[in-house]
């Protein structure tokens, strides 16, 4: 059985920075440790935070369905 983590940071606690690592390294992590990191819901101004899939779970203003949701995000994985 696979195991899926979802990492939820709040402001200013580091959250943007270890996102970035995962995105820059999600070639790595895929090959040699078979994690798999989604794409859909990543903003184009910020590729490697799913700010849009948060956005659209807190009914936020700047949700933008072309970037992708939550169900597409659940499709990717499968």
């Amino acid at each position: 059985m696979k195991k899926i983590f979802v990492h939820i940071g709040g402001h200013k606690t580091g959250s943007t920075s270890l996102q970035y690592f995962l995105a820059i390294n999600s070639e790595r992590f895929r090959l040699i440790e078979d994690i798999y990191i989604p794409r859909a819901g990543r903003i184009p101004a910020e590729a490697v935070l799913h700010a849009n899939i948060a956005w659209e779970l807190t009914n936020d203003r700047r949700y933008n369905k072309k970037y992708g949701n939550f169900e597409n995000m659940i499709s990717e994985i499968k």
